[in-house]
């Protein structure tokens, strides 16, 4: 840059024209911070660094008014020629200033490490950047091979890898991942696992059998004999506290911390992020999605929080460009990622062990949209006041998913059939063709219509979109539904927030119109019980007769005196109106239920965490009273 303009000032002042410096790019065009330059003032900048110009975005100068503005400083200074020198974004400035003000003379010159200018070859900067990265690869060399470590250099492009690839050839690296190729993850995690190995752990980990075919290692408890000496990274969930053996062991040995937030926006560079956040839906529509994009001929990076009826994991390696993620919010691991395209459901109170205010919530979100760059996607349900006010914070394009004729995704035309519907789908009122859901429920239409304006952003077209949203079976523990001997149906589901219970019981109560339904609510943490105390007391209204099992008190601590209560939730419930069996200890809640049980009745069990201690008595019941005869 330095080069550029030293030469630029030197030559008018050859001409004899009168070379003036703007500083802070546009930005400081529209201050008016402007000096004259002399040759004196660009002697001696060949090697520094940056610009002494200094550089600046400016979004003032995107709209009209800010470009306005920037032409009458020039007027001002009787300027009529300039010469700007940047990247994609300082070009396409350069050209809405030119088609409104034709009178000017604007040369452009490309400058950007990146070198992803259209049209140009090698643009200012690029080579400095490569020298620095193979320099600095030189440096790491020799440490890495004399420690046995493998190591990894990012450098930066954005959506393009020519700084890589200069890199990579210059230094003889031994692999190159460019965003213009899909990256074919697995064959790199075969390449690793030559010097790596994978092992977890869980407080009672569940089997699974896929990893361990994988060769993962699953153990039980945290311990911190766990955490071996020559364990090169540890990577944890959010949830798990600083304090936790596992990671204070790792400290203790020197061994690098990831979160799974972080963890997750390392896996996706250099991909396209398509992200889904909210309060609740995010599983079910991330996984639509993923499976909108797979029939399209896709093979996206998968992660969701739940795992298809019909796969062994929620996860998926994929070879493709894109990246399908479940954002969540819980302690803003969100914010690590950065996508291109995102969802955001709902937007409602929750996880107060880190949100204690609705206002800290709804902010977390608003900087989640923030990172969604200009020309990305942000989709907002309508009706939903709060995520509609978090997408003022987007500098994407907003669209929006609803009930009405006005969203730009409507369902039109809704049919229910045994709480499942079938429905329109238009887009910007135009009709795509007919959606047949097979699960239950109306939240998963608009579930479903985020869904579809993802994928349509990234290229899904035609009667593949329409095939997978019909094809898709639904998530483990979501609505998941099976028989129980005895004619009992068995119906399990994640929902711990007030609407998610709402929603799952009008949804059961639809799929089972004429039957008796029992449900079975644990609620999950006592913060959130006692902050949604009378939510969740309205949510449980639909079932013919409740029980409320104790809480569990998940990243919580002793109780304390002012918390809600399962006893107090029931009581609550009851005084709307509700059916409530008066026990609360999870094995007299199964003994109570299985007793009451009879052959037709629905069971809903409801809870972050699965009830299978509450199944298991049902079934055994079944079996006993068979039995006797």
């Amino acid at each position: 840059m330095n080069a550029a303009i030293r030469a630029v000032v030197r030559t008018a002042l050859y001409l004899q024209y009168e070379p003036v410096g703007i500083f802070r790019g546009y930005e400081g065009l529209i201050a008016g911070q402007l000096q004259p330059l002399t040759a004196s003032d660009v002697s001696g900048i060949l090697q520094r660094g940056g610009t002494i110009l200094r550089s600046g975005r400016s979004a003032a100068f995107r709209t009209p008014e800010g470009r306005k503005k920037a032409y009458e400083i020039l007027q001002a200074h009787h300027i009529q020629r300039l010469i700007v020198i940047g990247g994609d974004g300082t070009a396409r400035g350069a050209q809405a200033f030119l088609e409104e003000y034709p009178d000017l003379q604007i040369l452009g010159l490309p400058g950007t490490i990146d070198n992803d200018l259209y049209g140009t070859d090698l643009t200012i900067g690029f080579d400095t950047a490569v020298n620095i990265a193979v320099e600095a690869i030189d440096r790491l060399r020799d440490t890495a091979a004399a420690m046995g470590r493998l190591f990894l250099v990012e450098v930066m492009g954005r959506d393009s890898g020519f700084i890589a690839l200069h890199t990579a050839v210059a230094s003889g690296a031994e692999a190159v991942l460019i965003p213009e190729t899909p990256t074919d993850f697995d064959a790199i995690v075969r390449v690793l696992e030559r010097g790596w190995q994978l092992r977890g752990s869980d407080l009672a980990p569940a089997p699974a059998r896929w990893l361990e075919q994988l060769g993962v290692g699953l153990l039980s408890g945290h311990r911190a004999e766990h955490v071996a000496p020559d364990t090169q990274l540890l990577v944890y969930s959010p949830a798990v506290p600083v304090g936790n053996v596992e990671r204070r062991a790792a400290r203790a040995w020197g061994v690098p911390e990831l979160s799974l937030p972080e963890m997750l926006a390392r896996l996706t560079r250099g991909r396209r992020v398509l992200a889904v956040a909210g309060t609740h839906g995010k599983s079910t529509t991330a996984a639509m999605l993923a499976g909108i994009l797979r029939r399209s001929g896709a093979e996206p990076m998968v992660y969701a929080g739940a795992a298809p009826l019909d796969e062994p994991s929620c996860g998926r390696a994929g070879r493709g460009a894109l990246a399908v993620v479940e954002a969540c919010e819980y302690r803003r691991g969100f914010l690590s990622l950065a996508p291109r395209a995102a969802a955001i459901l709902n937007v409602e109170p929750d996880h107060f062990d880190c949100y204690p205010t609705a206002a800290e919530y709804e902010e977390a979100f608003a900087r989640f949209a923030a990172r969604l760059p200009r020309g990305g996607l942000l989709v907002v349900a309508e009706a939903d006041v709060a995520a509609r006010r978090v997408a003022a914070h987007t500098a994407a394009r907003v669209e929006t998913v609803g009930f009405s004729l006005g969203a730009d995704w409507t369902a039109q035309h809704l049919r229910p059939r045994q709480g499942r519907y079938r429905f329109l789908l238009y887009r910007a009122q135009r009709l795509l063709g007919q959606v047949a859901l097979a699960v239950p429920g109306r939240h998963n239409v608009l579930n479903a219509l985020a869904a579809a304006a993802l994928a349509w952003e990234s290229g899904a077209r035609g009667a593949c979109l329409l095939e997978a949203l019909a094809a898709f079976r639904g998530l483990r523990r979501r609505l998941q539904t099976q028989m129980l001997p005895g004619e009992i149906a068995w119906v399990d589901d994640y929902a711990h927030h007030p609407t998610a219970v709402r929603e799952a019981l009008t949804a059961v109560r639809a799929m089972y119109p004429q039957r008796r339904l029992i449900c079975v609510f644990q609620p999950h943490q006592a913060v959130r019980l006692t902050r949604l105390l009378d939510e969740f007391a309205h949510s449980l209204h639909n079932a013919d007769l409740l029980a409320v099992a104790e809480v569990l008190r998940a990243r919580e601590g002793p109780p304390r005196a002012h918390e809600a209560t399962a006893c107090e939730l029931a009581r609550r419930a009851a005084e709307l109106g509700a059916c409530v069996l008066p026990e609360h200890a999870p094995a007299e809640v199964a003994a109570a239920v299985a007793e009451r049980c009879a052959a037709g009745d629905v069971v809903v069990a409801l809870g972050a965490a699965e009830m299978g201690w509450l199944r298991h008595e049902l079934v055994e019941r079944v079996r006993v009273h068979r039995a006797a005869g």
